[in-house]
């Protein structure tokens, strides 16, 4: 796992620090925050080393030297998530100037070997320091992952792509591959991420861009003509969520999307995801409900159409089986998709069979090797 930048905790390159669970992870550097140096951070980092870590903002402030800090810097860190543990990050935001005043005073106060009163009782007297007044400001799940696409390259803590297909909204496409050359001409409506785009001009000197969406799966380009330009040229930034209404074209065997409309996607992330209905599973007692059907060669329905099946064999031992269900239920939530899952699952000399609710995949080589890994490759069916 990679951990976002912690001014409490992070070296100046990527290094070994543990997560939450105790368990080894990789905790992103200082310095390769987008806009922050080697040289910027290194005093930071010295400080808490030498007299640990910092308690407050204020703290941070009086003892970092942060003479070399600027605005975009400061900014920078805290977009990234690297003075998380010291505020609220759309806060901290809203008062980086504040915070930057502060830090840069108490900066030339150190390099002027000015003291003051309370120097002169050493340590026994702690020297009071400016209270620093935070300007709240609320920033959305959403946004906070887009400013760290934009500061760190990628998504560290959650990925949008990720959330969007636990939430499994209906009569959007969301998967790349639900877009087929059979479509050609239809309109569709799809949701995914920008990952890339470029501004031109047709020949009558109108601006028009070519975007990257990004969806489950893979991409797919998207162009946006002048007429839906005009009202949509502020979505088409890095990392924006959009829902797309358009036409599939096919040009040298590529397949593209004719934008007609766009606007935000906002992800609602108070809605339930397949997680809550899969939060307790259990193979003995049947606490996990199936979509069952007692024909395994069903020509159509749920079944028909299930793409992975894995089979499990309950044994006398129920933790064992809650045991291997949840770990498969675990590894099948970290590629989402839009492929169906089947179970079949013998007990008592019957095998039942079904789909697992709530759970579609993203099949490939490396989700069938850890799925193998847990319950036999036998036991693993594509197709």
């Amino acid at each position: 796992p990679v951990l976002l930048p912690d001014g409490n905790r992070s070296e100046l390159n990527f290094s070994i620090d543990l997560n939450h669970d105790g368990y080894n992870s990789i905790r992103y550097g200082l310095s390769s925050v987008k806009n922050v140096g080697s040289s910027t951070m290194k005093p930071l980092i010295d400080e808490r080393k030498e007299n640990g870590r910092f308690k407050s903002l204020e703290d941070m402030c009086r003892r970092a030297n942060l003479s070399s800090v600027n605005r975009k810097s400061l900014e920078s860190l805290i977009k990234g998530g690297a003075l998380d543990s010291l505020g609220d990050r759309g806060s901290l935001f809203n008062s980086a100037d504040t915070i930057l005043s502060l830090a840069q005073r108490e900066s030339k106060l150190r390099d002027s070997g000015q003291t003051t009163m309370f120097d002169m009782f050493g340590e026994s007297v702690a020297t009071p320091i400016e209270e620093l007044t935070i300007n709240h400001l609320s920033i959305s799940k959403q946004e906070q992952l887009i400013w760290e696409k934009e500061m760190l390259g990628s998504f560290i803590s959650e990925n949008p792509l990720s959330i969007l297909a636990k939430r499994n909204p209906s009569n959007v496409v969301i998967s790349r591959e639900d877009i087929e050359a059979g479509q050609t001409g239809k309109d569709i409506s799809l949701v995914g991420q920008v990952s890339a785009y470029r501004t031109g001009y047709t020949k009558d000197n109108k601006m028009f861009a070519a975007v990257t969406l990004e969806l489950l799966g893979g991409n797919i380009e998207v162009m946006v003509w002048p007429k839906t330009y005009e009202t949509t040229s502020e979505l088409w930034h890095e990392g924006s969520l959009v829902e797309i209404r358009g036409k599939v074209r096919t040009r040298n065997d590529t397949l593209s999307i004719h934008c007609d409309n766009a606007r935000n996607y906002i992800i609602d992330y108070d809605a339930p995801s397949i997680e809550s209905s899969i939060a307790t599973p259990e193979l003995n007692n049947a606490h996990i409900k199936l979509d069952t059907n007692p024909s395994l060669e069903t020509d159509n329905g749920l079944i028909a159409n299930t793409n992975l099946w894995i089979k499990l064999e309950e044994t006398t031992d129920p933790g064992h089986d809650e045991h291997i269900l949840r770990e498969v239920i675990k590894t099948l939530m970290n590629y989402p998709g839009q492929e169906r899952v089947g179970l079949k699952i013998r007990s008592n000399g019957k095998t039942v069979t079904g789909k697992l609710p709530f759970v579609n995949v993203n099949y490939c080589q490396r989700l069938h090797n850890e799925l193998a890994n847990i319950v036999g490759d036998n036991s693993v069916i594509n197709g």
